[in-house]
């Protein structure tokens, strides 16, 4: 009887360190998506501010050229 208790608690800590594994694995692949969608998100502000700033000379040279 005694061998069976040590052996459901031997049990029941492996189970524990798995999901603490499973737990941790998990956080660090959020961790990359994180990442990969701040890169994205990134890219986007940049390709924004690129379009904004070709834009903004755009309407400069359209205000030069009409007056």
């Amino acid at each position: 009887m005694r061998h069976n208790i040590e052996e459901c608690k031997g049990a029941q800590s492996l189970i524990t360190q798995t999901r603490t594994l499973l737990l941790q694995e998990n956080i660090d692949q959020a961790k990359k998506q994180q990442d990969n969608l701040n890169q994205i998100i990134n890219m986007i502000f940049f390709g924004l501010k690129n379009l904004i700033h070709k834009g903004l000379k755009m309407q400069e040279s359209f205000l030069f050229i009409t007056k």
